[in-house]
């Protein structure tokens, strides 16, 4: 029942992104892999939607160094809440793959919103989604090192809809909160318990069960 619920309201969702993107007449960019989207303290003045490839958004730290705050999976919109504030990015965006987006005016977005009430209350779930997600991530911080890295990799598997996950060490040692040196010792460990198969820059989840119970997550 649970499961026809939840697939009945994606193809909803689906319906209003399609609805969205016809309207405002979109046309999408390739960015390549490693491009920026958006920088912090640039004028807010688009809304995105990633139709494939992936998407990280980061702020920096007083060492020049990325911390990333989320990632950002094909079929979803970013970049909402500055939009919506009116103002200004408070963080950056970056590209993690090769990338197909669309960017959508702050004009044109107020203006569909204002005439689609569906448009605008799907826009406003995707805007708590994101601010849930954040809160998630800010609560694993008091959970050991070891414990964050399974949350971590347990997140992204539902993020991206795989259990082979893509990734740059630095990146997954950045989103963990964890010493890039660090980190191989612990990948190391779950490989050896046979809960991960690392290939590369890749990283296959093999046992998802043992992992949750590592970060000490509810199944």
């Amino acid at each position: 029942m649970k499961s026809n619920k939840r697939e009945s309201n994606e193809m909803v969702c689906q319906k209003i992104k399609e609805k969205l993107l016809f309207l405002c007449e979109l046309k999408f960019n390739f960015y390549k892999k490693s491009e920026i989207i958006y920088r912090k303290n640039t004028p807010a003045d688009e809304i995105y939607y990633l139709r494939e490839g992936k998407v990280k958004i980061f702020i920096t730290d007083s060492k020049n160094e990325e911390q990333i705050t989320r990632f950002v999976s094909s079929g979803n919109f970013f970049g909402i809440k500055s939009v919506v504030s009116g103002k200004i990015h408070l963080n950056s965006s970056k590209t993690i793959d090769d990338t197909t987006l669309c960017a959508l005016p702050r004009k044109d977005f107020i203006r569909v919103a204002k005439e689609h009430s569906d448009i605008s209350f799907y826009l406003m779930q995707c805007l708590s989604k994101s601010s849930c997600e954040i809160l998630d991530i800010v609560s694993f911080l008091n959970k050991s090192e070891k414990e964050r890295l399974a949350y971590i990799l347990i997140c992204l598997c539902n993020k991206f809809h795989t259990d082979s996950i893509k990734i740059l060490k630095t990146d997954l040692a950045n989103f963990s909160h964890i010493e890039k040196n660090k980190l191989n010792p612990y990948l190391s460990e779950f490989k050896e318990k046979k809960l991960i198969h690392l290939n590369s820059q890749r990283i296959k989840v093999c046992n998802r069960n043992g992992l949750i119970k590592i970060a000490s997550m509810a199944i």
